[in-house]
């Protein structure tokens, strides 16, 4: 019976062939799981920085501007307002919301009397620091009255207002991505 006998002539050319072949498929293998992870990383990246700065925003907007009792000034790109008390803010406010030429959606807040005079200090939040609905010409608010159609005289905006558009528009990557959101000013008759 003859035992196992070792060769010494190497690998054949077809068996390296074979060998290189199944590298390459395993290389082109992990580099489209990588580009898929990297791809995947990016979108959500994308989505996170949308919602931060487009869709916590527009929440914000809706939140306050639902609780106007009084629109004192509009224009496009700038809102101003007095809110009734909240339970958990026993003062009532003034807010004017505005999408600045700079590139940020300023929310600033002023304490009120009942004549509706600042009685301290304004508080301001930027709402987004990649706002561009100045830069781009996109309006911040579209006013609406009780027929459904658009308030195009600002100077009658505010008693004539029933709705608002919100819609932020922010810049990414070189793209441009903007959210809109409809709402009932609960206060108006």
């Amino acid at each position: 019976m003859r035992g196992f006998v070792g060769r010494d002539e190497g690998f054949s050319l077809s068996e390296l062939i074979v060998v290189t072949g199944l590298i390459g498929v395993v290389l082109a293998g992990a580099y489209a799981v990588a580009h898929a992870v990297v791809k995947g990383s990016s979108v959500n990246e994308t989505q996170a920085m949308i919602a931060r700065e487009a869709g916590q925003p527009l929440s914000m907007i809706q939140k306050y501007l639902m609780q106007a009792t009084a629109i004192e000034e509009t224009g496009p790109y700038r809102i101003r307002y007095i809110i009734d008390r909240e339970l958990r803010d026993p003062e009532a406010e003034r807010h004017v919301l505005e999408a600045t030429s700079d590139g940020r959606l300023v929310l600033t807040m002023w304490p009120i009397d009942v004549a509706h005079t600042n009685t301290g200090p304004p508080r301001a939040a930027v709402l987004s620091e990649r706002n561009t609905n100045v830069a781009d010409g996109v309006p911040l608010l579209k006013y609406i009255d009780v027929t459904g159609a658009q308030v195009t005289s600002m100077e009658h905006a505010p008693s004539a207002t029933r709705q608002l558009e919100a819609t932020v528009r922010v810049r990414w990557d070189e793209q441009s991505h903007e959210s809109s959101l409809f709402m009932s000013l609960r206060n108006r008759e």
